[in-house]
């Protein structure tokens, strides 16, 4: 599952460059699934963080501040677990 996400995280950027923002958006919260799925945390973050950006390019603002904070929010807890 781990490199179904890198796939679907690495399409979803090139749809977003392309322009395609809605099928970006629609593979980069596939990526995050799988990632809370098998509990990959720092991977999940970067999902978080693409998935915000490509919010912010489509113009919804409030989405993409709500996804930047949950990529916070698991980039906080994945260092706690590594302190």
């Amino acid at each position: 599952l781990g490199d179904q996400a890198w796939t679907y995280n690495a399409l979803g950027l090139a749809y977003k460059v392309s322009g395609n923002l809605e099928r970006a958006i629609d593979l980069l919260t596939s990526q995050v699934e799988i990632n809370t799925a098998i509990g990959n945390q720092r991977h999940l973050a970067v999902g978080f963080s693409n998935l915000a950006n490509t919010y912010r390019l489509y113009g919804k603002i409030y989405l993409a501040e709500f996804t930047a904070r949950k990529a916070l929010q698991v980039l906080q807890f994945d260092v706690v677990d590594y302190i």
